[in-house]
């Protein structure tokens, strides 16, 4: 019969400590002395495999304004990783012993899935004493007509992360670690819709040229294009992230049915940033480069570059190897 206090088990009078499991058996030695077995409850070796859900947040000057409307992404991944928990020495019974500390370290490999999109309806905006292609002065008028960009990334990852907690597999066990991950981008896609109409006001001559008057490219004054015509931006082939997790590791073993298993399971909360840009800065010149919507590019990736935040939830399975 077991019996629990906050730092020591039992059964049998056969006390066990936090580091270590002591179980007597009906087997007896020569001697007619029960025979006693150890075992080691805070695993120094695991394997830990990870699926994870979360919402990205993406950061850019372009689309941090008032007129867009940013959806809620969706972020998904999956990791399998090794994790080690430190050991130290410790003297019991004149003997020097092993035992482990609250420090681990965990590396892994994983694969992460972003998806995030953004629009608005209808916006426009003024760009006085622009001189346009001829060296003429006006004042341009933009508009924009139901706009929406759309953005996805595939990554395959290198987490490597210090943690503070002690893997238990007998009793339930918290965990808080932080670390960095290595990104290489895989693969991505992006979609623009949306139309847009330009003209302008010349003082000198009191005229307003638009698309159907004008007629003259070079001028680019239209009437209800498309937006996205094979849309420029340059995502970041490599991106560097600050990791914060914590949560509970919950074992699997019975302690009542004197059970002891090697599998765990860990819930979890995790925040990743993106230390190094998600995009590049753009750097291709525009026709209109002061105006707040920057026609065919994806402006969540566009001006200065991006960075990303995402927040989620993690469900883990541990083996203590």
């Amino acid at each position: 019969m077991f019996f629990c206090s906050a730092a020591i088990y039992a059964q049998d009078g056969v006390e066990v400590s936090n580091d270590f499991m002591i179980i007597s058996t009906d087997t007896t030695s020569e001697f007619g002395q029960p025979v006693v077995k150890r075992r080691v409850i805070v695993p120094e070796k695991s394997l830990i495999f990870n699926l994870g859900y979360g919402v990205p947040f993406m950061f850019n000057e372009l689309t941090n304004t008032g007129f867009w409307n940013k959806e809620m992404g969706a972020a998904f991944h999956f990791e399998a990783g090794f994790r080690k928990q430190f050991q130290t020495d410790r003297t019991e019974d004149g003997e020097i012993i092993q035992v482990p500390t609250l420090w681990a370290f965990g590396l892994g490999l994983s694969v992460n899935y972003y998806s995030q999109s953004a629009h608005f309806d209808n916006y426009a905006e003024n760009l006085p004493g622009f001189i346009d292609a001829d060296g003429d002065i006006c004042d341009v008028n933009l508009s924009y007509n139901n706009v929406e960009e759309k953005v996805s990334q595939l990554y395959i990852d290198l987490p490597l992360y210090f943690e503070i907690g002690k893997l238990n597999q007998v009793k339930t066990s918290a965990f808080f670690n932080m670390g960095v991950k290595a990104s290489l981008l895989i693969s991505s896609s992006v979609s623009g819709n949306g139309t847009w109409t330009s003209d302008g006001y010349y003082p000198e001559w009191d005229v307003i040229l638009d698309g159907s008057q004008s007629g003259i490219p070079p001028l680019d004054y239209y009437t209800n294009v498309p937006c996205y015509n094979n849309p420029q931006y340059k995502l970041s082939p490599f991106v560097l992230w600050g990791t914060l997790a914590g949560g509970v590791n919950i074992p699997f073993s019975s302690l009542e049915k004197n059970r002891v298993s090697n599998f765990l399971l860990r819930i979890g909360a995790k925040a990743e940033y993106s230390l190094t840009k998600v995009s590049k800065a753009n750097t291709d010149s525009y026709y209109f480069n002061n105006a707040d919507y920057r026609v065919n590019q994806i402006n969540m990736l566009g001006g200065k570059g991006s960075r990303m935040l995402l927040v989620g939830l993690e469900l883990g399975l541990i083996y203590c190897l």
